[in-house]
Order: C-alpha cells, then sequence, then structure tokens
C-alpha cells in the first residue's frame, strides 16, 4: 500500500473525516522525526496521535491513539 492508493483500503467516510480534519486545520505538529517516521496530532472529539512510517512512497507502520484504530488498521493489514 502506499501513500498514493491508501484510500483503496481505508473506508471512505474515515478518509473523508480526515481531508476535512485537514481542511480545517485540525491536524497539528506534522513532523518528521527521523527518516520516513512521520508524526501529527489531530483534534477531534479528544486529541490524538498518527503515525506514518514511510520507506520512499510505501507505508510500512501505522498508529493511532484514535477511536477508529482498530477498525482502521485491522482493514489496512
Amino acid at each position: 500500500m502506499t501513500i498514493q492508493n491508501f484510500d483503496k483500503f481505508v473506508d471512505k467516510i474515515l478518509v473523508k473525516q480526515g481531508e476535512e480534519a485537514f481542511e480545517q486545520g485540525k491536524v497539528s505538529s506534522l513532523e518528521e522525526l527521523e527518516d520516513g517516521l512521520w508524526v501529527a496530532s489531530v483534534e477531534g472529539a479528544t486529541t490524538y496521535e498518527v503515525e506514518i512510517l514511510l520507506h520512499k512512497n510505501t507505508i510500512r507502520e501505522t498508529s493511532c491513539s484514535c477511536e477508529h484504530k482498530k477498525k482502521v488498521f485491522a482493514r489496512i493489514w
């Protein structure tokens, strides 16, 4: 799975919610902690942390402290 096609593996509603959160400025502290490891804070009902490990454009690992974590990441992996 790549950053170009991940939306084919994730529920369309969750993809839309993520896009809206980004457009509304609810994604903050986006930074690359080390080579390929990206971390961001997202404001929702609570603030949660999202981590994505990339190698080139391939998603290697993901982590999220959000409520949807089990549903979304179970589908991806």
